[in-house]
């Protein structure tokens, strides 16, 4: 104790505290936001930051824009040399932060530069129409005749791609073709392209011939197989038995897709019948064929039947079994030599009789047989009997009709008075039809007679039209 009483001092430890403020650096507390924008419109970007005396400054690519100082950034009427990635740098004082990158796309609307050019094809050509085109990704869909959309398949590729392309054209490819192109800013849709199919068929081939001549008795049979029954080849003929209730079949394993088959056919009294067979699947014996049935047949006497086999054995049409898919009645048959042809051309099919058509049909069922070979068939009911056949020959169809003329060319359309003058190229012995139509889209011709014959020269036609008619025309070869 002190004289005082007052405790004395005793050393102790001290400690020097040092307060410093709290940094007011900014800082963001959202960032700008990419965006896609349509040609023409606003685009915004916004940054939200926090700290005292905020500043900003917005860059593109990297490079600052002049005044642009604010926390938004508004962008008018953007096009494409606007996209690009933004950013803002943030600052007072105390330091600065730099946002994020925000993206800007402007979409740009589809339009056409170069529309896709009209044609001319001669028919088992390919044909292609190009459109060429500005915008910002822009997808394809072409249509015919202005309403019919194409799908790719078949004939048709790039229904949806810049180029169209039609592969072994066709008469029915002919029309107008147009490209409707759209994105997210819109669509346009091209001037139509016309295509013009000029029908080119080349003439006949014989693409085999048999009139079964052979050395020695009986003769080989040669290409020919014998499916079922007997087959023997004598005196320049080739005859056909076969067990009762059951068939005889010959055939060949060519395979070939538009052409006639024709023979020489004669039966053995009581006869059930028998015929020729087209588009022939050897593997399953899936085939057309023609039969007669003579007098007195369990299978209709003096008939001709055009039949469509599943198998060997069996014929259907449209799901009913044992039907025909056509018939005709015939004159007297008997024993003597007949000429049965038959002739395919798409799902056409037609059937001659001694010379005569008897059946035209077109196979309506989802899946018409459109190539094959050739076979020779014969049935035996339930009394023995022989099918005779001779010269049968197969040869080459045109694919686009019976044979026409070459196709004539409209060589001039003049306006006098109110009248349209057509002139168009024709061939002597052959007969020409013009057609009109108003408006292509209805796909409709409407005839104008009388028909007129061919000259061998040009050919000119006067058309009476309405003032405000725009008229199509076109000239068809008839056979």
């Amino acid at each position: 104790m002190t004289d005082n009483g007052v405790p004395p001092l005793k050393a102790t430890n001290s400690f020097l505290v040092i307060v410093t403020p709290p940094t007011r650096a900014p800082v963001i507390l959202e960032q700008p936001a990419s965006r896609t924008n349509i040609a023409g419109t606003t685009a915004i970007f916004s940054v939200s930051g926090s700290g005292p005396a905020l500043t900003y400054q917005w860059l593109k690519s990297g490079a600052i824009l002049p005044g642009r100082t604010e926390y938004t950034l508004s962008l008018p009427a953007v096009t494409s040399a606007d996209a690009g990635p933004y950013r803002v740098v943030v600052t007072n004082p105390y330091g600065s932060v730099t946002s994020s990158i925000a993206t800007l796309t402007v979409i740009e609307p589809p339009v056409v530069l170069q529309h896709p050019a009209s044609r001319t094809n001669l028919t088992g050509t390919t044909a292609s129409f190009t459109v060429v085109v500005g915008g910002t990704t822009p997808a394809y869909r072409w249509v015919k005749n202005g309403t019919n959309t194409l799908v790719n398949g078949g004939r048709i590729s790039g229904a949806t791609s810049a180029t169209l392309t039609l592969a072994d054209v066709e008469p029915a490819s002919a029309g107008s073709y147009a490209v409707i192109v759209t994105n997210l800013a819109g669509s346009v849709t091209s001037a139509p392209a016309w295509l013009t199919i000029v029908v080119s068929n080349p003439p006949p081939v014989e693409l085999f011939a048999d009139d079964f001549t052979r050395s020695g008795t009986p003769g080989a049979l040669s290409l020919w197989i014998a499916q079922s029954g007997t087959w023997t080849i004598h005196d320049g003929l080739v005859e056909g038995h076969s067990k009762a209730q059951s068939f005889a079949m010959l055939h060949l394993t060519n395979v070939w897709e538009n052409y006639s088959v024709e023979a020489d056919l004669r039966f053995s009294s009581d006869a059930y019948g028998g015929g020729i067979g087209g588009r022939l699947n050897p593997g399953n014996g899936i085939r057309y064929a023609a039969w007669v049935y003579p007098e007195g047949s369990a299978g209709g006497g003096r008939t001709l039947q055009l039949l469509k086999f599943k198998n060997w054995k069996t014929w259907m049409y449209n799901s009913v079994n044992s039907a025909p898919m056509a018939q005709a009645t015939l004159p007297a048959v008997g024993t003597s030599w007949h000429h049965l042809k038959l002739l395919f051309r798409g799902s056409e099919i037609e059937v001659y009789y001694d010379g005569n058509l008897v059946l035209a049909v077109t196979d309506t069922e989802s899946s018409p047989l459109l190539s094959g070979a050739i076979c020779l068939d014969t049935r035996l009911d339930s009394t023995a009997h022989a099918m005779y056949v001779d010269n049968v020959r197969v040869v080459s169809v045109p694919k686009y009709g019976p044979a026409y003329p070459q196709s004539p060319l409209i060589h001039s359309v003049r306006l006098v008075g109110g009248s349209a003058v057509i002139a168009w190229t024709s061939e002597a012995g052959f007969t020409y039809r013009l057609q009109f139509a108003d408006s292509l889209a209805d796909g409709a011709w409407n005839d104008l007679s009388p028909d007129l014959a061919g000259t061998g020269g040009l050919i000119f036609y006067t058309n009476a039209i309405p003032s405000t008619t725009r008229r199509f025309y076109r000239v068809v070869a008839l056979p």
